[in-house]
């Protein structure tokens, strides 16, 4: 417990609490890695097509001339491939950081999500040596989805949708602010059955296995 009950009046909505609260780990990367990565995508007046560019970001912490290949797979709810787009990188001696995008053009078809159709397409991203040969790969989730607000509503694929949640903090009757996945789920559980479809981070991002649970 940290500070007094004074502290704990003035935090309003959280309890103060010391210690490590989430997981702590540690990975390996190629000396040469995909550090970060953004998708964008914009339905047509239609809402069944979308074009797509996935930006990659590449570190080069040792400086070197080197030359990488990128690639982006994208799957469908169900698993199958929509399309494959390959990109050559090239490092200058001495360049650290390299942005490269990838346009998978225009997608039909689409699936898109809502709150009541959450589908969710797979972007896998891979980076490859000259020869062809996987050195580090991963995966991540996208929604095609337009999100405007016309004439003070709030539309969603072009239909007005109302946001009904709550604020979610770290908080567990008996652990404090570590959370175990149990409870998690049982929160998304009970949300779901209170007909909620919005979660509002309070002031920071909840545990990433809570954004796959929200997905699922």
């Amino acid at each position: 417990i940290r500070w007094t009950d004074g502290s704990y009046l003035e935090g309003q909505d959280m309890w103060h609490m010391s210690g490590l609260h989430r997981d702590v780990y540690l990975y390996a990367t190629p000396k040469v890695y995909v550090r970060d990565h953004l998708i964008f995508s914009q339905l047509d007046d239609t809402y069944t097509s979308a074009g797509m560019i996935v930006q990659l970001e590449l570190h080069n912490p040792q400086q070197q001339a080197v030359d990488k290949q990128v690639r982006v797979r994208l799957l469908d709810p169900e698993g199958t491939e929509v399309t494959t787009f390959e990109a050559p990188c090239h490092f200058e001696e001495g360049q650290e950081l390299l942005t490269t995008q990838l346009n998978l053009g225009m997608l039909d078809n689409l699936q898109t999500w809502t709150a009541e159709t959450p589908n969710l397409y797979t972007v896998e991203i891979a980076q490859l040596d000259t020869e062809g040969n996987e050195e580090m790969a991963f995966a991540t989730k996208h929604g095609f989805r337009t999100v405007s607000i016309e004439n003070g509503r709030v539309m969603l694929n072009g239909q007005r949708v109302f946001f009904k949640g709550a604020n979610t903090q770290d908080t567990h009757p008996v652990h404090g602010r570590a959370i175990d996945t149990a409870t998690m789920l049982r929160d998304v559980q009970l949300m779901k059955q209170a007909n909620m479809n919005t979660v509002r981070g309070s002031h920071y991002p909840r545990q990433p296995k809570m954004y796959s649970m929200f997905d699922y």
